[in-house]
């Protein structure tokens, strides 16, 4: 009865192992009985194949952006709410990654200080002669940085789901790339455009209906012509919540927008006080359209209306509503994996874990006789246990995670040849069966735990800094470290010590290792 709560857990994780990972082993037909909870591995884009994408996030733009930001935080903060609170300042400009000014009144200059390091922690402030600088830290480039990279890849995570893809893998590389894997995707260009685009959308005064501190021109996206408008945001695309297609009375396709907070305050501002004029709305700077405001919108809702195709304004609706790109990206790598090539590794990569499995339970069962099959059996528990958790926690096997695979099968079996040459040397020093079993697991125990920790924090290594199939590879051989402890160790010592014990015999080895 001493054994019944460890064979207990060893029959519990048996159980469980086969019933995960059966989704692995039968086919379609079967597996549509299946709980919904039982999948199969997923399986990585060498595998299934499918689209790589690496793209590159224009930090350099992103830097211009927030420099122009910067300058703007800058004006709002001199000039203040109340008259007697305004900064009368000159020759605001952007020079040398900083915001310069001076002051036309030197007496102001400590009130302007006090302003300026309202513009948050990110921000410093320095004073050279008459000459006021504002610039961001270190540290606040770093955290901006962070920001784009990580928006970014929401957003691109956005809109990949709102396509319908499947199993998408989406990843961060270095400090300004993105990896992107699309398994089962053959022609990746029309996602690759969706992707990429920008949708950063504005508003903004025609130049010929408003008094403008600066103008621009733009062209309008269809190509028709082009229109001036004034160069400030009235209006930015950031506030925008919802953007879903519409049709007008004649079946025309349209996208309405909804704004929300201060966005739905400013569009109500901005219709209201233009009644007749016109506004330019800027996506990517293009104009979409530039219609007339006949009247104030309240509640932030609007809509947009032109020559759209069906297509066209289900893919505008999308990239609004899935939020704009804080800053363009441009793809630097790409690779298409066709199907066949994938379904070739899958066979070569069956067969590279069948044939090693295989020859190393022939070599235990050649080293330790009939010891060797309950190693063997150990093995394929092991085996079953692995792909089990893959399955669980729904992690992608790729060529490099069979591999990871193949090695953790040696490693399982050196824990079984360490614990079995220690129990020979135990017998040898005069110890009974039972307790040379006892001791050898007990000693042997620090040494494979050490191993396997060492090798632990390789693959925690591997998976922190390494991106794709090193990640694969790292997840496959963390979980089989896990295993291979778990039914080298516990699973071996459970069945091991009862045989022993009822028949006070050693294993018998065929020959000396």
């Amino acid at each position: 009865m001493r054994f019944t709560g460890r064979k207990f857990i060893v029959a519990i994780a048996i159980i469980l192992s086969i019933m995960l990972s059966l989704p692995n082993f039968v086919g379609d037909n079967i597996r549509k009985h299946l709980p919904e909870s039982l999948n199969p591995v997923s399986l990585g884009l060498d595998l299934k194949g499918g689209a790589y994408l690496l793209m590159d996030i224009d930090m350099e733009q992103v830097q211009v952006d927030r420099m122009e930001q910067l300058k703007s935080l800058t004006r709002a903060a001199l000039v203040g709410e109340k008259g007697s609170d305004k900064i009368r300042f000159k020759s605001l400009r952007i020079q040398d990654q900083a915001v310069v000014f001076s002051l036309r009144e030197d007496s102001q200059s400590e009130m302007a200080e006090k302003k300026l390091y309202t513009l948050g922690d990110g921000v410093e402030v320095e004073k050279v002669g008459d000459l006021f600088k504002v610039a961001y830290t270190k540290a606040g480039w770093i955290k901006i940085e962070k920001d784009v990279l990580s928006k970014s890849i929401e957003i691109v995570r956005r809109r990949i789901d709102a396509l319908g893809m499947r199993e998408p893998s989406i990843q961060q590389q270095g400090t300004r790339r993105i990896v992107i894997q699309l398994p089962g995707v053959d022609t990746p260009e029309r996602i690759k455009e969706l992707i990429g685009k920008t949708a950063k959308m504005t508003f903004h005064m025609v130049a010929e209906d408003a008094r403008c501190a600066s103008t621009k021109t733009v062209m309008y996206k269809n190509g028709q012509g082009s229109v001036e408008i004034c160069k400030d945001v009235e209006l930015s695309g950031e506030y925008l919540a919802d953007s879903q297609v519409i049709y007008d009375e004649s079946g025309r396709p349209g996208v309405s927008t909804t704004f929300i907070g201060i966005g739905a305050h400013q569009f109500e501002t901005l219709t209201g006080e233009n009644i007749g004029k016109r506004f330019a709305i800027v996506l990517d700077g293009e104009v979409l359209s530039a219609p007339q405001i006949q009247g104030r919108v309240p509640g932030g809702h609007g809509q947009i209306t032109g020559n759209f195709g069906v297509q066209e304004a289900q893919e505008l609706s999308m990239l609004l509503r899935s939020g704009a790109l804080p800053a363009p990206l441009t793809v630097v790598e790409e690779r298409t994996v066709g199907p066949g090539l994938g379904h070739d590794s899958i066979e070569a990569g069956t067969l590279a874990c069948i044939v090693g499995l295989i020859l190393v339970m022939i070599s235990m069962i050649m080293i330790y006789g009939k010891w060797g099959l309950i190693v063997d059996g150990i093995l394929v528990l092991n085996m079953l246990l692995l792909l089990g958790i893959l399955s669980f926690f729904g992690a992608t096997l790729t060529l490099p995670g069979i591999a990871g695979i193949v090695l953790t099968l040696g490693m399982a079996v050196d824990t079984n040849v360490l614990i079995f040459d220690r129990m020979r040397e135990e017998a040898s020093n005069g110890l009974s069966a039972l307790r040379s079993v006892q001791v050898a697991y007990d000693r042997a125990f620090i040494t494979i735990l050490d191993a396997n920790i060492t090798t632990l924090v390789a693959a925690l290594l591997l998976f922190q800094f390494g991106t794709g199939p090193i990640r694969g590879f790292a997840v496959t051989l963390a979980l089989g470290v896990v295993t291979s402890m778990f039914s080298g160790v516990f699973v071996s010592r459970t069945i091991f010590e009862p045989m022993v014990y009822r028949t006070n015999k050693m294993p018998l080895f065929r020959r000396k290792q």
